[in-house]
């Protein structure tokens, strides 16, 4: 068992159920397990699920949610300036409308949702995955 594989299992035993299904590969470790209406990953834990590989199945589609850590100190920005930034374009100022999934009303009137990345705050944010 390598270590990231050893890590994940120790972050993932307080929660597991006894239902918990652990399976270690060479390249990767799955773990399958029932999981809660409200399903939340500190991004310590976020950070080491490869892209694409979550999955949620069962009886009942799930809805997935993403919202960013940080989401309570995102809030306190709403109302205020911040800049648009999106890889080979100009910068757009913005203001920040919405938390919850990143609305910006654009200086050029329109709206638009923008990743978490593509965002320059005029205040320092908080380190992510960090509680306030």
């Amino acid at each position: 068992m390598n270590r990231k594989t050893f890590v994940l299992l120790l972050t993932l035993l307080p929660s597991a159920a006894l239902a918990t299904d652990l399976r270690v590969y060479p390249a990767f470790t799955e773990v399958q397990q029932p999981a809660p209406p409200d399903l939340t990953f500190p991004f310590s834990q976020w950070r080491w699920i490869q892209p694409g590989s979550f999955a949620v199945s069962g009886g009942t589609p799930a809805a997935l949610s993403l919202q960013p850590a940080e989401l309570d100190w995102l809030r306190t920005q709403e109302g205020k300036s911040v800049t648009w930034v999106q890889a080979g374009q100009p910068p757009v100022q913005a203001t920040f409308e919405r938390a919850d999934d990143l609305l910006l009303k654009l200086s050029t009137g329109g709206y638009v949702n923008a990743g978490r990345s593509e965002l320059a705050f005029n205040e320092k944010p908080p380190v992510q995955g960090a509680s306030l």
